[in-house]
């Protein structure tokens, strides 16, 4: 089990009373950790992403394979109902909590209105950090909506109960 994972269990969910499935490798996204299982009765794709070294923020896939073979971009029939990304930097730890709506929103899962992706970069609060000119207008904009789903979390005292509960209970 990926260490990023193991730091969720015991510092987010069982922390804060959240009840949790065993998590399910999946083998083809070995490389970004993912997994799947539950948390708090809600369906939940787990990944870990990459710190790129030309690029600021962090870079994960978010894909399935179909029936035919090919990857695509989870569906609403894949019944996900949040997707769960851990970044890291530095000593700086935390993790998106994205609802299914709200990368709908922005295209990144397969909608009526949407192909979606099967990847994106990610930009936590230390982003600007990462280059000497800090972020473009474009990761600016990612960024702008998707702090609102970020949890920071420290390895020696958790996540703040009150901000995991919004995120994961909505």
């Amino acid at each position: 089990m990926h260490r990023d994972l193991a730091l969720s269990q015991s510092l987010i969910y069982a922390a804060n009373g959240l009840a949790y499935s065993p998590a399910i490798s999946e083998p083809e996204g070995q490389s970004y950790a993912a997994h799947s299982f539950s948390v708090a009765s809600q369906q939940i794709q787990f990944r870990v992403a990459k710190t790129t070294p030309t690029k600021p923020g962090h870079f994960v896939t978010l894909w399935r394979r179909s029936q035919h073979r090919p990857i695509r971009p989870f569906q609403l029939s894949d019944q996900v109902e949040l997707f769960v990304v851990c970044v890291r930097h530095k000593g700086q730890f935390g993790q998106f909590v994205f609802r299914w709506e709200t990368l709908q929103q922005h295209g990144i899962v397969a909608a009526s209105n949407s192909a979606g992706k099967r990847a994106f970069r990610v930009y936590p609060p230390w982003s600007e950090e990462m280059t000497p000119s800090g972020l473009n207008k474009q990761a600016k904009a990612s960024q702008d909506w998707q702090l609102a789903s970020f949890l920071p979390i420290d390895e020696a005292t958790g996540s703040d109960p009150a901000r995991t509960k919004s995120l994961y209970l909505g």
